[in-house]
C-alpha cells in the first residue's frame, strides 16, 4: 500500500484585531508581581508597546514575546499598584470577579493611571483620568496644583494654581520658595513673576468713590470692571488702568511655560 505525505500550507497571520497573535497571553513583571494579560490590552497605537508587540514579518528572526511566566517582560521603575489600576481601567473585570485590593476611584488610583497614561501616551485613558482628577485637584493647595500640573503635563492645573496664588490677600516669597514639602517649592523666576502679577493687580483697584460720567453723581465702586451708577442706572464703559484680570495676566506672563506643557503631551 502506497503511503502519501501531505504538507500543510502555512496559515497566514491575520492582521485584524481578533487574531491569535493579538489575543495571545503575555506575562509582564512589575516589582515582585507577574501579570498575565492578553497582548491587545497593552498593544495601543502610539505607545511603546506598539513597536514591542509588532506583528512579525516574513524573514524576521524569532523574537522573545514574554510568552511564559518564567521569562516575562520586566517593566522597571513602575509601581505594581499603579500598573494594576492601569489594567483595571483598560480591562474591566466581570461583575462576579473578586473585588480588587486597592480603593477604586481614590486619588492614588487615578494618579497611578494618569502617571502611566502620560508616560505611555494612552490618549483616551489620559483624558479619562484627567476628568476624574478634576474635583480632586480643585481641593488641593495652589502649590500642589502647580506641582501636579507640571508633573502630568496639565497646563490648566498650573494656571489655576498661579491664579489662586495671585488672588490671595498676601503673597510671601518665602512660603513659595520653602514650603513644608520641598517638591512644591517654586523657582525664583516664577516667584518674581507671580509677585509682579499680584502687585500689579493690587495697584490697579478702582477708586472707592467715582463720579458718574453721565449724571455726575458719586457712587461707591469695587474692583469690578463694569461700574453701575445707582443714581441714573447707567453703566460705565471706560476701563481703568490695569483692567486685565489675573487669569489674563497669568496667560500673558506664563505663556511659554503653559504652551510648553501642552507640547510635552500632544496627543
Amino acid at each position: 500500500m502506497e503511503s502519501t505525505i501531505s504538507i500543510a500550507t502555512p496559515t497566514p497571520v491575520l492582521r485584524e484585531f481578533f487574531n491569535t497573535y493579538n489575543m495571545a497571553t503575555i506575562y509582564v513583571k512589575v516589582e515582585d508581581t507577574t501579570f498575565s494579560i492578553p497582548r491587545h490590552v497593552l498593544n495601543h497605537p502610539g505607545s511603546p508597546f506598539e513597536m514591542m508587540f509588532k506583528l512579525p514579518q516574513p524573514g524576521d528572526e524569532e523574537r522573545k514575546e514574554a510568552a511564559s511566566e518564567q521569562d516575562p517582560l520586566v517593566l522597571e521603575g513602575i509601581v505594581a499598584h499603579d500598573f494594576e489600576a492601569f489594567l483595571h481601567v483598560l480591562y474591566p473585570l466581570p461583575d462576579n470577579a473578586p473585588p480588587p485590593k486597592f480603593n477604586v476611584g481614590s486619588e492614588d488610583y487615578w494618579l497611578g493611571i494618569l502617571k502611566l497614561a502620560t508616560m505611555w501616551r494612552y490618549g483616551k485613558l489620559h483624558e479619562k483620568a484627567v476628568q476624574q482628577m478634576k474635583s480632586i485637584v480643585a481641593e488641593k493647595t495652589p502649590l500642589e496644583m502647580i506641582y501636579l500640573g507640571r508633573k502630568y503635563s496639565m497646563p490648566a492645573w498650573v494656571k489655576d494654581g498661579y491664579v489662586a496664588l495671585c488672588s490671595q490677600e498676601h503673597l510671601k516669597p518665602e512660603e513659595l520658595a520653602e514650603p513644608p514639602t520641598s517638591d512644591f517649592a517654586l523657582d525664583w523666576k516664577t516667584i518674581a513673576t507671580l509677585l509682579y502679577v499680584w502687585g500689579y493687580q493690587k495697584s490697579c483697584t478702582w477708586p472707592v468713590n467715582r463720579e458718574c460720567s453721565y449724571c455726575r453723581a458719586y457712587y461707591r465702586t469695587s474692583s469690578e470692571l463694569r461700574l453701575y451708577c445707582d443714581n441714573c442706572n447707567s453703566t460705565e464703559s471706560t476701563p481703568p488702568h490695569g483692567s486685565l484680570s489675573i487669569p489674563d495676566l497669568i496667560s500673558q506672563y506664563f505663556r511659554q511655560e503653559l504652551s510648553g506643557l501642552d507640547d510635552n503631551f500632544d496627543l
